[in-house]
């Protein structure tokens, strides 16, 4: 796995928490940002399962996409 899609999903991670720490933040201000670190989390290790037979065909479907639309 490349440096870039790395970072690509730390980008994705990043984003992911943000979202749902806006979007919580009205309801439950003092969960907002560990629910979405938790988010950001499940998102970035999920790329890398431990064990888990699905996990691996959802990320090369995850890899394709990088294929088709990040340039490097």
């Amino acid at each position: 796995m490349s440096v870039y899609r790395r970072l690509f999903d730390a980008l994705i991670a990043i984003v992911l928490s943000a979202v749902t720490i806006a979007l919580t933040a009205s309801v439950t201000p003092g969960l907002a940002q560990p629910l979405g670190m938790l988010v950001a989390c499940v998102f970035y290790f999920s790329r890398h399962p431990w064990g888990s037979q699905d996990g691996e065909r959802i990320n090369e479907r995850i890899d394709d996409l990088y294929d088709r639309y990040l340039p490097v």
